[in-house]
């Protein structure tokens, strides 16, 4: 009686909920915006899927990623081991690199046979 529903054409599909919303773009894109942050956008092949609480960020290039809500593990399978902390925000994967941010500290970055850990307030670099 006092909600109205607006159905879109064929190939759109728009959700409302109730503090977040929801987009889906079409064919090879995939667009979600969570309750506190912003917006993620991906490409052609990778895959992005955001929790209210948790974040999780799944790629399919050959690679796994595992964000957790009070112990961050991101763990990827390209000889790579990334430790993220609990406040610590985006974590970005190109084809050979891993990008890692803390939450008191910008970028830091990783070539092919190297492992990275970061602290929640200093910076430990530590490469095999």
């Amino acid at each position: 009686m006092n909600t109205n529903t607006i159905k879109t054409s064929a190939t759109k599909a728009f959700a409302r909920n109730h503090n977040e919303s929801t987009l889906r773009t079409a064919a090879a894109k995939a667009y979600v915006r969570n309750h506190n942050e912003s917006a993620l956008r991906t490409v052609a092949a990778k895959g992005i899927s955001i929790n209210h609480n948790e974040s999780t960020l799944r790629t399919a290039a050959g690679k796994g990623l595992s964000l957790n809500h009070n112990e961050s593990a991101i763990k990827t399978t390209a000889a790579k081991g990334i430790s993220l902390n609990h406040n610590e925000s985006t974590l970005r994967t190109a084809a050979a690199k891993a990008y890692n941010r803390n939450h008191n500290e910008s970028t830091l970055r990783t070539v092919a046979a190297k492992g990275v850990s970061l602290n929640h307030n200093e910076s430990a670099i530590k490469a095999k």
